[in-house]
């Protein structure tokens, strides 16, 4: 797939498909047949369910099947952060198996087994780490709402932008290192042609990437359908 972080006049975009991939298992294909089929049968003919948004529609089917809905759900993001905008309802079925119910954009609703070992991370959105693929450095940034840092590596610890990559206008991004090197008068030095602002590694110098933020993730089964 493409690089899941774009980065667009100094935001920071995350791939939502990405995003939603790190935290769940290989679609539920049975199950999320059942859904789609939710709301054809007799019982709800004075209740069409193509006029119920997808959330409350999952609700419906979780509780007429025994599934307990995890408390504060669904969880809701718009598309500051992710490239599109997700809904996303945690549930365990009767066999108590962890499931999310992914909406994206307000589209029909896919079931997957939830991978996350706690839900509070199906609620970050905003979170992306700096990584030097050179030294190993990184540092996780929640890029559109602060400029905290959390070092990764070794014991974590907390600093900010402005520590680690300076005040300049619009830190961590320096300007184009390669045209720096040619307006510096290197001989050696040239540009694709691109421009693009790059993140600077403050310990060895070579150029950062931003990846997605891990997240911690368990085996799953398969719940029986």
């Amino acid at each position: 797939m493409s690089d899941p972080t774009t980065v667009d006049h100094g935001f920071v975009h995350v791939d939502t498909g990405a995003w939603v991939d790190q935290r769940v298992g290989d679609k539920l294909q049975e199950l999320t047949s059942a859904l789609s089929d939710f709301g054809h049968h007799d019982l709800f003919r004075e209740y069409p369910m193509d006029r119920v948004d997808p959330m409350t529609r999952a609700e419906l089917w979780c509780v007429a099947r025994g599934f307990g809905v995890d408390e504060g759900q669904p969880v809701e993001h718009d598309d500051e952060v992710l490239t599109r905008p997700v809904s996303i309802l945690c549930a365990a079925t009767d066999t108590r198996e962890a499931i999310a119910v992914v909406s994206v954009d307000g589209g029909e609703p896919t079931v997957y087994p939830d991978r996350t070992t706690d839900p509070g991370y199906w609620h970050q959105d905003d979170q992306v780490d700096i990584a030097c693929t050179e030294c190993a450095e990184r540092w996780t940034w929640c890029p559109n709402t602060d400029n905290a840092l959390v070092h990764g590596c070794g014991a974590c610890h907390e600093s900010s932008i402005a520590d680690i990559f300076g005040t300049g206008d619009g830190s961590p991004f320096a300007p184009c290192t390669a045209c720096a090197a040619v307006e510096a008068g290197d001989p050696d030095a040239s540009c694709d042609g691109d421009h693009e602002p790059a993140i600077v590694c403050p310990t060895c110098g070579a150029d950062c990437q931003l990846r997605l933020t891990d997240v911690p993730v368990c085996e799953v089964t398969p719940p029986a359908v």
